[in-house]
């Protein structure tokens, strides 16, 4: 079946918590319904494993350290998430920003190509290769690299909020934020880079919470959940 459009899913780290081993199955399920009218490519978090940002400082690491152990923990998860979807019969291949033939291949355009002509996903994994870029940037140079025509972040929040819902109870819901509207109010649910780069190239971005039900078949379906960010 050839697939006309592609997207970007970039999953948080924490999905592939253990508690969170039923969700990321059906996770799975939800992709062999995607890849039958687009090609996937998933960038992954490591933050189950490693921030680099919070945890290089309480341990008196160099920010760099931090970086390389956080791109480090995304390969982690990229081995995890590339087993599971073998074994759930759906083709996957991942390409690794840090160097490490025995992992993943380089993400090249000639990868990209014979990967999706393949039929298969593609995991990208160890980040852009370079510290102090965070996963979000990362997904949106991806997209880019793939010609995405949306961006879909799976997050533990179910959009975009004026503040952090977690922390505040007064934080209201935004169905749709403008570029401009999130740099100049520093939303703060995307990195800064990663909103200058969407907003440069126009590319969508969605932010929805992946616990919710059946969310990116709807999303396939183009139920408008979560908010979006254009």
């Amino acid at each position: 079946m050839k697939r006309t459009q592609s997207v970007i899913l970039k999953l948080t780290g924490n999905l592939f918590l253990p508690e969170h081993s039923a969700t990321l199955r059906s996770t799975i399920e939800q992709l062999k319904y995607l890849m039958q009218t687009m090609n996937v490519g998933i960038v992954v978090g490591g933050g189950n494993i490693f921030r680099g940002d919070e945890q290089s400082v309480g341990r008196g690491l160099s920010s760099t350290a931090g970086h390389t152990i956080g791109m480090l923990a995304t390969m982690m998860n990229g081995v995890l998430l590339h087993d599971l979807l073998e074994q759930a019969t759906i083709p996957s291949i991942i390409m690794s920003g840090l160097s490490c033939p025995h992992v993943g291949v380089e993400p090249t355009h000639d990868a990209f190509k014979e990967a999706f002509a393949a039929g298969k996903i593609i995991i990208f994994a160890g980040g852009t290769g370079l510290p102090f870029v965070t996963t979000d940037t990362n997904a949106l140079v991806r997209a880019l690299q793939i010609d995405a025509y949306e961006v879909w972040k799976a997050t533990s929040v179910d959009g975009i909020y004026t503040a952090d819902p977690k922390t505040d109870a007064t934080a209201t819901k935004l169905a749709v934020v403008s570029y401009a509207t999130a740099r100049e109010q520093q939303l703060g649910f995307i990195d800064p880079v990663a909103c200058i780069l969407a907003e440069k190239h126009t590319i969508p971005v969605r932010v929805f919470s992946i616990f919710e039900n059946n969310a990116l078949v709807r999303l396939a379906q183009n139920e408008p959940i979560g908010s979006l960010l254009t």
